[in-house]
């Protein structure tokens, strides 16, 4: 069954490279998983294929919780459903024994109620993963991951969310004898912080700035940033972004609303506290090839190539290269930068086979020539690019 989850999460090329290591069981799968995704490790897609066998169905997250072959179309029913109605804030403490490489799902019946689901486990381990899927009330649905390596763990619902199911996975050797603290706290409108990345404001500020994305952010709210007062360079219900003179290593957000209600978010820098510096240039005529560019007061960093721009989409994307990571950002005028035609189309170096990056993060592949030139595109507006990050967007079905 893992294998049978394998292929249909990564197709036929999973294999070839596993085979291509040079490690054997566990490692060599996990060698072979963060060439698709370096952020991947064995015990997390563990916990996704455990996951899989609760929730098999292709038409949600993407089908990444599905085995896409329809003799396997069954369906485990969780250990345990709680209703949080009936819990009245109490902790449920659910004492389990996890055994090797194997796991514990628990449905919570939500309906709507603003609460934090705090976890906590006896015996903390990295090979202990909780993941969970949960269903909105307009009937999408999303799915999150913590590694229990540190002993605790935290889902949040809101107003939207009807259920949720969490599974904590064991892929270790050994049996984890573990009491799995489940304690529902009524949030009222306490603010959610959910996603942080870097940003880059330039030139004035000549600093670098954090985007805070979240819910339910007072226009009145304060915010700290590892423990001091900052003020907003935006803000809105849902993000906020503030400028901080260094980006290190960790970093603590906290955003209290006046009511006294908080959230706070513990944000660990991709790039190990590296900062990006900040030079001008007076337009996009003196860029060379390669060039990362940006305008005045906007966030956005775009790497420049023969007349076209490319939007870096994700902070992470810079560690995925050395020479990015300590790399100059050129500003350039807002109109210049304006004028620029933006392009989605990569291709691995020495491969080529051409992708075209969806607006959900996904990529696509152009199968023929034909079709390239048939929607309009240029070949010039191709940018190549390492396994590496060809790897970090997943294959649109």
């Amino acid at each position: 069954m893992f294998a049978q989850y394998l292929g249909a999460r990564f197709g036929s090329d999973f294999f070839k490279r596993e085979i291509k290591t040079d490690t054997v069981g566990i490692t060599s799968v996990e060698s072979a998983l963060q060439t698709f995704d370096p952020r991947l490790t064995f015990a997390k897609f563990f916990s996704e294929w455990r996951l899989t066998n609760y929730i098999n169905d292709d038409a949600v997250v993407g089908g990444k919780y599905s085995y896409k072959n329809k003799n396997l179309s069954f369906r485990f029913a969780p250990e345990l459903t709680l209703d949080l109605h009936a819990l009245n804030d109490s902790a449920q403490l659910l004492t389990a024994s996890v055994p090797t490489f194997s796991a514990k799902a628990v449905s919570f019946n939500v309906e709507g109620n603003r609460v934090t689901l705090d976890m906590s486990v006896t015996d903390p381990s990295r090979d202990m993963v909780v993941t969970y899927f949960e269903q909105r009330k307009d009937n999408t649905f999303r799915d999150g991951q913590f590694s229990m390596e540190n002993g605790k763990a935290a889902i949040r619902t809101d107003k939207n969310t009807v259920g949720i199911i969490a599974l904590l996975s064991n892929a270790s050797s050994k049996i984890i004898n573990t009491t799995f603290t489940i304690a529902p706290k009524a949030r009222g409108i306490e603010p959610m912080i959910t996603f942080i990345e870097p940003v880059f404001l330039h030139p004035t500020l000549e600093q670098n700035a954090i985007l805070i994305m979240g819910e339910d952010f007072d226009p009145k709210a304060a915010l700290y940033v590892n423990g001091k007062p900052q003020t907003f360079i935006y803000q809105d219900d849902a993000k906020l972004i503030t400028n901080v003179s260094t980006l290190d290593k960790t970093i603590e957000v906290k955003v209290v609303n006046p009511d006294g209600a908080k959230g706070v978010f513990i944000w660990q820098n991709p790039l190990g506290g590296n900062v990006l510096a900040v030079k001008s240039a007076p337009n996009f005529s003196t860029l060379g090839p390669g060039s990362l560019v940006s305008a005045a007061n906007d966030y956005r960093i775009y790497l420049y190539n023969n007349g076209y721009l490319r939007h870096i989409v994700n902070q992470k994307i810079f560690s995925l290269y050395d020479h990015l990571k300590t790399a100059s950002v050129d500003v350039i005028n807002s109109q210049d930068l304006a004028a620029l035609p933006v392009s989605t189309l990569i291709r691995a170096s020495g491969d080529t086979k051409v992708y075209e990056v969806l607006s959900n993060g996904k990529k696509r592949w152009i199968k023929t020539a034909q079709d390239f030139i048939a929607r309009g595109f240029d070949w010039n507006a191709v940018f190549e690019v390492n396994n590496k990050e060809l790897n970090f967007y997943p294959t649109a079905s």
